[in-house]
This record gives structure tokens, C-alpha cells and sequence, in this order.
């Protein structure tokens, strides 16, 4: 379950600042989660700044950049955070799907729709979890979208991610029970892959961000491919 969520909010209008900061408020009430609301006055601010965001409500229509600009700069700076597109222009929307918007909020800013975008990117936040690894009597600290794949090593198991991989004492059905179902596969009796780490397809195997391919299971090829359709869909 998200203990906090971590919000920017970028808009050039300062009455929208404290319209929202007060339903963010009410948000964390009624739902007994922590929210930190970050304020920006533009989209270069926004752009600029180097801290953790979640998601941002990014306004489309402000001065100099407007928020579809500001968007597609963001997914070009590969910024991790969740964009939720605000304006009083409807019309405009179209133009933010290219920019991945999860969702739209419109102005004047309702309780309901506000509540409804920030939930929407709650449920597309998995994998924040850490794992304690121990390899060899050192513990390492790793958040679980961190992963790309674990792989059997005799009883015990090995955790690759991106530039390193430790050795684990627990075993690979450990993993499999321990893991967010939504985003790890057990693709084979030998592999656990996150689905999130996945850039391409050969044929019915995944090929992993760095370039390695894993095996899939003949038997697990069909659930495979609904798994990783479901999680294209609802999570990426």
C-alpha cells in the first residue's frame, strides 16, 4: 500500500495553488495517506527542479512554455513522475496524449475529478517497495521496480538489476510470492522478470532493457503475453 505520495503542482495562476493545496488536504484525510504538495509557477520551474515527484498537475495553458511542451520535455529528460494534465480548455486535451497523460483534470478544479487523477496514478504505483538482500552477509536496500529479472541459483537466487546483481539466500518461489504480482512474471522455473523492465519482443521472449533475452516457458507463453498486455495497459 503507498504511505505517501509526492505532488507537483505547476501552474502560473496562484489562486489554483490554494484551491488545490486545500483538496490535496482533504485527500490525505479521507484516505489516511501522507501527501507534500511542491509548488512551481512555471514550467521551466518545473522542469528545473532535481527533487522526487510522483505526479504533477501540469497546467496547459501558461506563459512562455505551455504544459504540452513542458510534457514532452519531461518524457524526453526521462523524468520518472506521472503527469495529470489541468486546463480550462477541453479542446486542448487531445494534443496531451502523445505527452502520456494519465489523466485530465478540468478548471475549474472539482473535488471529485481532482481525487479520482490522484488515484488513478496511486494504482499505477507499484513497485515501490524495498527488498533487503542479503549476499554474503551484506545487506543491500532495493526498491522492486528496481529489478529487471531473478534467476535461480541452485536453492538460493541471483537479483540482477541494471548494472549489478547480488546473490540472494531466499529461493526463487520466496521471490515469486514476495514480488507485486502486477508487475513480476515467473516466465520460467528458472526466471522471475519484471514486466516494466521489458523493451522488446523476439518471437514469445522478452528482451530485458540491456539487451538480454529470457526464456519463457512453452506451457506459460499464453498467460505471459495476457500478463504483459495487462500490464502495458493499466501500469506503465
Amino acid at each position: 500500500m503507498i504511505k505517501e505520495i509526492i505532488i507537483g503542482l505547476c501552474d502560473d495562476d496562484e489562486n489554483i495553488h490554494r484551491i488545490i493545496e486545500k483538496m490535496v488536504k482533504d485527500y490525505e484525510v479521507s484516505v489516511e495517506i501522507s501527501t507534500s504538495l511542491v509548488h512551481f509557477m512555471s514550467a521551466e520551474e518545473f522542469l528545473a527542479f532535481k527533487g522526487k515527484l510522483d505526479m504533477v498537475l501540469l497546467d496547459i495553458d501558461m506563459p512562455g512554455m505551455d504544459g504540452i511542451e513542458a510534457g514532452h520535455q519531461a518524457r524526453r529528460n526521462n523524468l520518472p513522475c506521472r503527469i495529470v494534465m489541468l486546463t480550462g480548455k477541453t479542446e486542448r486535451f487531445k494534443e496531451a496524449f502523445p505527452v502520456g497523460a494519465v489523466a485530465f483534470v478540468t478548471k475549474p478544479v472539482e473535488e471529485t475529478e481532482l481525487f479520482a487523477a490522484i488515484e488513478e496514478v496511486e494504482r499505477r504505483m507499484i513497485g515501490e517497495d524495498v527488498e533487503n538482500v542479503s549476499d554474503g552477509g551484506k545487506w543491500h536496500c532495493v526498491r522492486q521496480k528496481d529489478i529487471l529479472y531473478v534467476m535461480a541459483d541452485g536453492s538460493q537466487t541471483r537479483v540482477f538489476l541494471e548494472n549489478t546483481s547480488f546473490r540472494s539466500e531466499n529461493s526463487l518461489d520466496w521471490w515469486e510470492q514476495e514480488l507485486d504480482e502486477r508487475m513480476f512474471f515467473r516466465t520460467h522455473r528458472s526466471f522471475v522478470v519484471n514486466l516494466g523492465k521489458i523493451q522488446s519482443m523476439e518471437g514469445t521472449h522478452p528482451i530485458m532493457i540491456t539487451g538480454e533475452k529470457i526464456s519463457v516457458a512453452k506451457r506459460r507463453r499464453t498467460v505471459f503475453e495476457r500478463a504483459y498486455m495487462e500490464y502495458d495497459l493499466r501500469y506503465r
